[in-house]
């Protein structure tokens, strides 16, 4: 079955039968790829097995030998990985501390693991293990990485427009939800700006996708760079672009971003047979006045933006 490493303690044999150099858990816990570590009821390390040591020691942190003895549940341990999220090292600390002194039976976290060599997801489960000096602890803990990455991609794709990289309305709707249950609790209220872009199709036919594409983009950075931080910069149609300005109640900030809105959007727009003029109508539904609900702003600033469409003066 092999020999233990040598960094497994002969006293662990004497908690845990059946580890040590004799013993046949120690090969099995080596073989698996998760990484495990058994705690003793104080929180000091007794094991480590060859997955643990081997990711700990790639990413600046404790491995083998020098593991064994270092307390899990003191911030001391994690100082190798000084760009950790302090709340999730104090969460992972308290649930091993709350399995051990029998609080909890067991204990799950997700947390993100920064490290001198790259950035990792990890699942960390911790329970309890019974030692004839007290409760002590196993830890097992592997990546997901992979899993949260893909599932941010799908939550991107679900919420962003893949063209100009702006939230779509799906994510707009919710940030409105958002910005008019902030004013309802705290007063004010804020507005949605809706862009239409006019001749977007005649430009499709005459020049191509290509140079609608550029175009859409092009407006996409233009909304982005007169904006406010706070503001939100979506994408809700084929030619169609919305602003969200949360906390700008007030008539002449109003006015004022409008009017930036209306010169930027004015300018021609490259591509690459030249440049081209698109005209942008502009309508603006003011919260909570305008509506209650995201959809009843929404509706009120399609409306106005239906009215801006027949106003010659682009009013």
């Amino acid at each position: 079955m092999g020999t233990s490493p040598s960094w497994v303690p002969a006293s662990v044999s004497s908690l845990l039968p059946g580890f040590g150099p004799s013993g046949f858990e120690t090969p099995i816990l080596d073989a698996l790829p998760a990484s495990i570590a058994v705690l003793d009821p104080h929180g000091s390390v007794l094991f480590v097995n060859q997955a643990w040591s081997a990711f700990s020691g790639a990413n600046g942190g404790l491995e083998g030998e020098a593991a064994i003895g270092a307390n899990f549940v003191e911030a001391g341990f994690w100082a190798s990985d000084e760009d950790a999220p302090c709340d999730d090292i104090a969460r992972a600390c308290a649930g091993i501390r709350a399995v051990l002194n029998g609080t909890i039976d067991s204990f799950v976290l997700d947390y993100q693991c920064h490290t001198p060599i790259q950035e990792h997801w990890l699942e960390l489960r911790v329970a309890p293990l019974a030692m004839a000096t007290g409760i002590g602890a196993v830890l097992l803990q592997i990546s997901i990485t992979d899993r949260k990455r893909s599932a941010d991609r799908a939550w991107r794709r679900a919420n962003f427009d893949a063209l100009t990289d702006l939230p779509n309305q799906s994510l707009l709707r919710d940030r409105l939800t958002q910005a008019i249950a902030l004013a309802r609790r705290q007063g004010g209220g804020g507005a949605v700006l809706v862009v239409d872009i006019d001749h977007l199709r005649e430009i499709n036919r005459l020049y191509g996708h290509e140079s609608g594409d550029e175009v859409l983009q092009q407006v996409a950075e233009r909304l982005r760079g007169n904006v406010r931080d706070s503001d939100s910069v979506a994408r809700i149609g084929d030619d169609e672009f919305a602003v969200l300005a949360p906390r700008l109640g007030q008539a002449d900030a109003l006015g004022t971003l409008k009017d930036k809105l209306d010169g930027a959007l004015a300018a021609p727009y490259r591509w690459a047979g030249g440049q081209l003029r698109a005209r942008a109508h502009i309508a603006v539904a003011v919260f909570p006045g305008a509506g209650e609900t995201a959809s009843e702003v929404l509706e009120a600033a399609a409306e106005a933006l239906v009215k801006s469409k027949r106003d010659a003066d682009n009013r």
